[in-house]
């Protein structure tokens, strides 16, 4: 968690396929988490060989208000597509729904992308009081967990909620 993986930068450098070809060679166990999106799939062979579990952040289904919280990321649209791609070939998928900062917008991601998605793990936005206080955080936490359980769906929810 210290960098994203898929940089666009990877695409040359190979680093990451690398580091996947040795874990995979060991039989280490590993997951990816990428905001870049289409930019793993170079590599899911690797994830199908290696039993690896591919996850994304996302917080949004808008895509505006995205790219204003995330320059640089793979869009929106290209993230799903790579969970898509992912959850096709057989491979675990999960999305980080964090750090929550609207919580209809993460609703809406869950109810999108529920059926392509094995896992989820869901924590709010911390330490930016502006944005914490214009919403129910108690309200959000009960909302996606009555949207996950009534989905069926394996999920997580992070000690910003929990511990509220």
């Amino acid at each position: 968690f210290l960098g994203d993986v898929y940089q666009p930068g990877e695409m040359e450098l190979e680093l990451t396929r690398g580091a996947l070809e040795i874990l995979t060679r060991y039989s280490f166990p590993f997951t990816v988490l990428t905001k870049g999106g289409t930019r793993a799939t170079r590599d899911f062979d690797l994830l199908v060989e290696g039993g690896g579990r591919f996850g994304t952040s996302l917080v949004w289904i808008d895509q505006a208000k995205a790219s204003y919280w995330e320059p640089g990321a793979a869009s929106v649209a290209d993230r799903i597509d790579a969970i898509i791609q992912a959850h096709d070939m057989g491979i675990p998928t999960w999305v980080s729904l964090e750090p929550v900062i609207e919580p209809e917008q993460a609703l809406k991601v869950i109810r999108a992308l529920h059926p392509i998605v094995d896992h989820w793990k869901v924590g709010k936005i911390n330490h930016w009081p502006e944005i914490e206080k214009k919403h129910d955080w108690l309200k959000f936490r009960e909302d996606a967990r009555e949207l996950l359980e009534g989905l069926g769906t394996d999920f997580y929810l992070k000690k910003s909620l929990t511990g509220l």
